[in-house]
């Protein structure tokens, strides 16, 4: 894992994630880990010593995965999830499984079981005016006028990469402005999505999308990916089963299909296969874009009796067609309390 002497990335775009600036929302918290002297060492000192040897340890079964193209319960990593370690609690989360309330077509919202997650008297139009009024929501103090809390923690999350064929056109034009710097070219981005979607066009490779961004490519990717979005061996079941059966996506027996997959995941660990296969579909198939085998962003919750510490860790999606290449993973995120 690429850390610094603090414990973080050194890449300097992930520091200037956009769709992340909840790490300047952290307030109350610290986001570094210094060296401690060994000479003011303290019972809290020694407490956050713990936790970063467990944080460590389970960064390196993430990436010792032997399988690297599927993320699931049976691997080693995830066998800290409800672990105790050196009086150490570990909890695990697939952060990029959830729903990214930014990212989601209001559509889908709205022709599914998905409406129900709002608040009474809200939808999903009120969030959308919401985000366009007031820029990209990144903590649950943006969302509370439209979700409870406990809805928003089991389901929502706003980290994760965004698909260009499942984004929501005017998230896409907010978050290429941002990226580029020109409220122009978001416009005209989301103009030409507009236009893939009359086509009924689908980019199905990383190198289709370069050629679609042209010269802002560099500054896109990898914010914006043909990558699938969620992982489907973490994603909430009455999620998967909403989204499978959304008209627009003209998948026959959607209930079953779903059950077949809830059914495989607590069997094994899943493959891409596994999920073209049970569904019937290909990557001319939109849903081919929500569902993959992949978290690209994992949140890891350790504490003592002294100290707590959440660390997000994202993994970056291949570049091109590189898609046998090893994983690089980066800690974008470090809270202590």
């Amino acid at each position: 894992m690429n850390r610094t002497d603090d414990g973080f990335s050194s890449i300097e775009f992930l520091i200037a994630l956009v769709f992340l600036s909840v790490l300047a929302a952290a307030a109350g918290y610290t986001i570094k880990t210094a060296g401690l002297a060994a000479g003011r060492r303290t019972a809290a000192a020694d407490a956050r010593a713990q936790i970063e040897k467990v944080l460590d340890a389970a960064a390196e079964d993430l990436k010792a995965d032997p399988t690297p193209l599927s993320d699931s319960r049976f691997d080693a990593f995830w066998q800290w999830n409800g672990m105790t370690e050196n009086g150490c609690s570990v909890k695990l989360r697939s952060l990029s499984s959830s729903l990214n309330p930014n990212f989601l077509r209001t559509g889908v919202y709205e022709k599914t079981g998905l409406r129900n997650l709002f608040l009474p008297g809200k939808n999903a139009q009120q969030l959308l005016q919401y985000r366009e009024d007031n820029g990209l929501l990144f903590t649950f103090s943006d969302c509370k006028d439209f979700f409870s809390e406990e809805t928003y923690g089991t389901y929502f999350s706003p980290y994760g990469w965004a698909n260009i064929n499942i984004i929501d056109e005017f998230a896409v034009r907010r978050l290429v402005a941002d990226l580029t710097g020109s409220d122009s070219d978001g416009e005209m981005f989301r103009q030409k999505m507009r236009t893939l979607l009359a086509d009924k066009q689908i980019l199905q490779t990383e190198d289709e999308f370069k050629m679609f961004c042209g010269i802002s490519y560099d500054k896109i990717y990898p914010y914006i990916n043909t990558e699938p979005a969620m992982n489907v061996q973490f994603v909430e079941p009455d999620v998967l089963r909403s989204i499978l059966s959304d008209a627009d996506y003209n998948l026959s027996g959607a209930v079953q299909k779903t059950k077949q997959l809830l059914a495989l995941r607590e069997s094994r660990e899943l493959t891409e296969d596994d999920i073209v296969n049970v569904l019937g579909i290909n990557r001319t198939n939109r849903l081919y874009y929500f569902f993959g085998t992949i978290t690209w962003f994992w949140q890891i919750e350790v504490q003592n009796d002294a100290a707590a510490c959440t660390e997000i860790i994202c993994r970056m999606p291949p570049s091109g067609m590189n898609s046998q290449a090893p994983a690089e993973w980066y800690v974008v995120e470090k809270k202590w309390k």
